[in-house]
């Protein structure tokens, strides 16, 4: 009986284990994703940033 309860133990301390590596796991592809998405943004602006600067040059030439 002793052994069926540690078994338990055992499964239930596997899957917290599992639970808590899902949601580490998840919590990095957030912020994966997140810095994903700021360095879209940022790629977009500075884009922006090199048309204003280059127009003054086409207009000069």
């Amino acid at each position: 009986m002793l052994e069926l309860v540690e078994v338990c133990l055992q499964k239930e301390f596997h899957c917290m284990h599992n639970n808590v590596d899902d949601l580490i796991e998840s919590a990095l592809n957030s912020k994966l994703l997140s810095i994903n998405l700021e360095s879209q943004r940022l790629d977009k602006k500075k884009q922006e940033v090199k048309k204003i600067v280059e127009q003054p040059n086409e207009h000069g030439t």
